[in-house]
């Protein structure tokens, strides 16, 4: 087996192996995707729940602020009592 032969072949590897890679990775952000979705769904139920049972006297203190906004979060500019 010459050089060039060599080279083609390894090339060809490389491909295929890229090819098997970049499916895997999309089906990674398929599934990174739907668990995105299905754990902001968690926490919004979680957050109607703490509004439920606590009557909302702990929207404000309970610091579900990172990437989730909790809906009953006082915004900016009101008041507590309205």
């Amino acid at each position: 087996m010459d050089m060039e032969q060599f080279r083609k072949d390894l090339e060809s590897d490389a491909k295929k192996e890229n090819g098997v890679l970049k499916k895997q990775n999309e089906k990674l952000k398929a599934e990174q995707t739907n668990e995105t979705l299905k754990l902001r769904h968690d926490l919004k139920c979680m957050a109607n729940r703490c509004y439920i049972f606590t009557g909302g006297c702990m929207c404000g203190h309970c610091r579900m602020t990172s990437n989730f906004k909790c809906d009953y979060l006082p915004k900016e500019g009101s008041t507590p009592n309205g």
